[in-house]
């Protein structure tokens, strides 16, 4: 393979360089279109364009120069968007018979086209037709005349069952085949499985009446996907998995590695909750059926919704504690009333009940935000409307939010309504409206809860529609079953319990005596933590160690700190002493949180729902919910022309997304009284380089957040910012395709407004693929005509972020000794809805390098832009990230546990080494010399330090560090600046990269 090159050529130069061309001795030919983006590293681009010379059109292509005809010697042609139509087809197939692959991808090609190429072009063994128009018809053609093809790629053409047939009784000789996006269905899946006994790669994608894979048991795959498709049991590939072929969630670069992509299938068996753990929790899901044969569960949650004072609770009691009184009028719920209704199943198993966990929210605002982690897939929705409100259709905002929360959060669940006629009053509403806007309402129910009886049509329909939601009786491991049913015992009694208890009552069903018996029994908690079971956070380490086992536990703990008055007096501060006051059993409660309270604050981080306060004469902690909701004056005309803007609008804007961001990135919020409930200020750099700012607001429209950044990395941390709001947008599946990004105006008139006008991301994308080069401005008096390449440029975070790093490093730095040069296995996590590799990386140093702490963490997430594409998530853990507080264990020892499971170790000196950075070096290079892992890196910032007697003691450790280092063969690096270690370590992840690690 040669060397990777791209050269950008305009269109009326073109000629010029194909007859250079014509000599006689060109046999390879890579031409692509103005408007693909190809990543810096060639490393990066795809398959097909790797170690060629790729020429890249800087304007539109008027048609297919004739000079190309002419290069009569070419073997491979690759033409990717040219609009290129059949005429060109049909001259490149009369004039070019000596291709043996030819790559024609994003083009306008029909059947007259494919057939021609069909006809002619006898020595092909490659093609690309993806992206075309070539239709059953063409498909066919090309089956009936290219037997030789081994790797043809015919997806997003529409080919059809009678396309796909023809295929596979014909091209009997492929290894590769690409039917994504094809109208296909099972009747495909069973002509590939019985003809085309080589397939080595398969694509199926976006077939959603593609429902089974059993037809492709015996091929010899090595990758397959089915993302988006209709399957839902994967057992007819058990054999695949089990001989090694991993499963995975992501459907991003699967051509580049072996595996079974699944992303967006109704799995059933594995569920997605198991298949998002990564490809080993698949392959023991699998083995411990082979060992244990299946079993079911039979459980699913209710969540009951609506506005403060509708009658939710009423109507929980009169559908399941019919017994019991309504509650009064000043009896409302705070936070969330979890009750469990159990019941025979109607069809299954023969004494097997089925448990439904009901879910009451209470409906004042605090509480919405907390709605994102408890609304799930999993889940029948009950929406309570109180006919005295004058809600009657899908924009009145009392039908409006609830059924779009639901839409967005859920995955578009099954829903019911439950009208509660108070006082008798009945109320029409816009049924037909309401079902058609949101086809996941299944019925509609009415009464006054006053009287007894009136909730039973609605219970029965709840029992109705819980057991066809489509998790249910879902195959499992049979002792999985036996392990849930013990820990909801325990749950009667024990709202948590030990991860050491955990194991056991793991043990009395399943053995824990074989190395990897552990991390079996952690895949089973993980799942049964998503489906909602119990809580239990494998990370950060002080959650780790402990299971809540009593969900409702837990949200009165959150909400005695999110309700007190106090607190939100405080504009949303608390102390340990709030804690103590709040969590103490001496409030009359036995609930035991003053013996978890450690935990219970990294559950309200992990929620993302405070974090804690640094530089505080007091440990102090923040929930961004309860600042002030006007905007600081300060702020208030803080924005000026030439700003960096970056607009997201959404169809529907969860609650809260503001206040994540700003706990997810509070290390750069130096400023919290600059912040409010809906707004936020992120500041990184200062007096060396100048600060960086980005102000992050809801706007006053409602439905969208503006980002606007000043300053000498303005770019850098706007595409830091905007990557995690990105995350956080993507956490919530039903956003998909309803936020959209907007980019500002660059023209004279707009460079000098603070308001210029917006472009959306997807009408720029649609006028280059139109090619329209340019959009009006809508802004007078010039209306300019702005270049679309130009805008869409300016929206290319991963760019920005490259462009500003190459401007801040220095050109040349030494590169760090790693102790070792092993691989390291990595975990497989989910990012955004993603699976990606996380490394870990540890940071240790002594707090007179906090600040290059922080940048160095600021280039972690930057590299994440840079490294996102490659299927790899950096995660830094630092001392910070551990709650200081007593615990069952000494803190430092969970600091050496994490070090443990990370893939690299980084240490940073300057003029003296503590105790435990010592003692953290130590377990890594123990533990590396055991594992081949972590990774050591140690850098030393140049200083001038005193030999005065104060800090003898200092250096004296420092220089005895350096010969240890040395006599372990492990030899130190210095730095200067950030800069020059930030380059370093860049230098150093690109090395792992090429290497293999990363």
């Amino acid at each position: 393979m040669g060397e990777s090159r791209l050269h950008p050529i305009a269109p009326d130069q073109l000629p010029d360089l194909l007859t250079r061309l014509d000599d006689g001795q060109t046999t390879d030919l890579a031409l692509i279109g103005p408007d693909i983006w190809l990543p810096a590293s060639p490393d990066h681009w795809p398959k097909e364009l790797q170690g060629r010379v790729v020429y890249q059109l800087t304007g539109e292509l008027s048609g297919l120069p004739r000079e190309l005809l002419r290069l009569d010697r070419l073997q491979t042609l690759t033409l990717w968007r040219l609009d290129l139509r059949d005429e060109d087809a049909v001259a490149i197939a009369e004039h070019l018979r000596q291709l043996t692959s030819l790559h024609l991808r994003f083009n306008q090609v029909g059947e007259a086209g494919a057939r021609a190429i069909a006809e002619h072009l006898d020595q092909l063994t490659s093609l690309d037709l993806s992206g075309n128009q070539v239709g059953d018809a063409g498909a066919r053609a090309i089956a009936e005349h290219l037997g030789q093809l081994t790797w043809l790629n015919l997806g997003y053409n529409q080919v059809g069952e009678a396309g796909a047939r023809a295929v596979a009784e014909h091209l009997r000789q492929l290894t590769s085949l690409n039917l994504g996006n094809s109208r296909i269905g099972n009747e495909s899946v069973a002509d590939i499985g019985q003809h085309l006994k080589e397939l080595v790669t398969l694509d199926l994608r976006e077939n959603e009446r593609v429902t089974t894979v059993a037809p492709l048991a015996h091929l010899p795959l090595s990758r397959l996907s089915i993302a988006n498709t209709g399957v839902a049991d994967l057992s007819p590939l058990k054999s695949l998995v089990l001989a090694g072929l991993p499963v995975r969630w992501s459907a991003e670069g699967w051509e580049e590695q072996q595996g079974i992509s699944v992303k967006d299938c109704p799995l059933t068996h594995p569920s997605p909750e198991i298949v998002r753990q990564g490809p080993e929790a698949v392959l023991n899901y699998f083995r411990e059926i082979e060992a244990q044969g299946t079993d079911r569960l039979f459980e699913a949650k209710l969540l009951i919704l609506g506005e403060g004072g509708s009658g939710k609770t009423s109507l929980l009691r009169r559908m399941f504690l019919p017994q019991m009184d309504l509650p009064t009028e000043d009896e409302t719920t705070r936070g969330i009333d979890i009750y469990r209704h159990e019941f025979p199943i109607s069809k299954g198993p023969e004494g097997r009940g089925f448990r439904l966990n009901s879910w009451d929210f209470g409906g004042q605002q605090i509480y919405h935000a907390t709605h994102q982690f408890f609304l799930t897939r999993r889940s029948l929705y009950l929406l309570v409307d109180d006919t005295r409100s004058d809600h009657k259709s899908i924009h009145d905002e009392g039908f409006k939010f609830w059924l779009e929360v639901v839409e967005t959060l859920s995955e578009g669940s099954p829903l019911l309504i439950f009208q509660n006629e108070k006082g008798d009053r009945s109320k029409q509403i816009d049924e037909a409206g309401i079902k058609g806007r949101f086809p996941n309402v299944q019925e509609i129910h009415r009464g006054n809860l006053e009287y007894p009886g009136t909730a039973d049509g609605l219970r029965q329909a709840v029992e109705y529609f819980a057991q066809r939601l489509p998790h249910i009786g879902e195959d499992v491991p049979a002792q999985w079953v036996a392990i849930r049913k013990d820990l909801e015992d325990l749950a009667r009694t024990r709202p948590y319990i030990s991860l050491d208890e955990y194991f056991a009552v793991y043990e009395r069903h399943l053995s824990l005596d074989r190395k990897g018996d552990r991390d079996k029994a952690l895949k089973l908690s993980q799942y049964l933590h998503d489906l909602g079971v119990f809580l239990h956070f494998q990370h950060p380490p002080e959650l780790r160690r402990t299971l809540f086992l009593q969900n409702q536990w837990v949200t009165e703990a959150v909400f005695r700190i999110l309700d007190d008055e106090r607190v939100k007096a405080q504009r949303g501060r608390f102390t340990l002493a709030d804690c103590d006051r709040l969590w103490s059993d001496q409030l009359g409660s036995d609930r035991g949180y003053a013996d978890k309270d450690v935990e219970l604050r990294a559950l309200m981080v992990r929620f993302e729902l405070c974090y804690r306060l640094p530089d505080t004469a007091q440990e102090t902690w923040l929930v961004p919910q309860h600042l002030s909701p006007s905007m600081p004056p300060a702020l208030s005309d803080w924005a000026r022309p030439g700003d960096l803007v970056l607009t997201y609008r959404y169809e529907f804007l969860p609650k809260g997304l503001v206040s994540r961001l700003m706990v997810r990135m509070h290390r750069f919020v130096k400023q919290p009284d600059q912040c409010w409930s809906r707004g936020a200020l992120f500041e990184h750099g200062g007096f060396e380089h100048g600060e960086t700012q980005v102000l992050v607001e809801t706007t006053a429209r409602g439905n969208e957040i503006a980002l606007r950044s000043r300053g000498p990395e303005q770019k850098a941390l706007l595409s830091v910012i905007a990557s995690d709001l990105d995350a956080l947008n993507n956490g919530f599946q039903g956003l998909k395709d309803k936020v959209g990004k907007w980019v500002p105006c660059i023209c004279h008139t707009c460079a000098s407004l603070k308001d210029p006008a917006m472009f959306a991301q997807k009408e720029l994308i649609d006028r280059k693929h139109r090619g329209k080069p340019t959009i009006e401005c809508p802004k007078p008096p010039h209306y300019a005509d702005v270049g679309v390449l130009e805008l869409l440029d300016g929206m290319k975070l991963e760019q920005w972020f490259e462009r500003a790093s190459k401007a801040l490093s220095p050109d040349k730095e030494e590169t760090a000794t790693a102790v070792g040069t092993e691989s390291f296995k990595t975990g497989a996590e989910s990012k955004g809805g993603v699976d990606v590799k996380t490394v870990r990386i540890f940071l240790a140093s002594s707090a007179e390098l906090r600040d290059d702490r922080d940048a160095f963490e600021l280039y972690f997430r930057q590299q994440n832009d840079r490294l996102r594409n490659q299927g790899v998530y950096l995660e830094i853990v630092r001392w910070e990230n551990f709650l200081d507080a007593m615990s069952s264990t000494r803190l430092q020892d969970e600091y050496n546990q994490a070090i443990r499971n990370c893939d690299l170790f980084v240490s940073l000196f300057k003029t003296k080494t503590g105790k435990y950075t010592q003692e953290e070096f130590d377990v890594a290079h123990q533990t590396f010399q055991d594992t081949g892992k972590p990774l050591i890196y140690t850098y030393f910032r140049k200083a001038t330090v005193s030999t005065s007697a104060s800090n003898r003691d200092d250096l004296m450790s420092l220089w005895d560090f350096q010969k240890k280092l040395k006599e372990l063969g492990h030899f130190h690096t210095e730095y200067e600046s950030i800069d020059g270690l930030q380059r370093q370590f860049r230098d150093q992840l690109d090395k792992l990269r090429d290497d293999g690690p990363l």
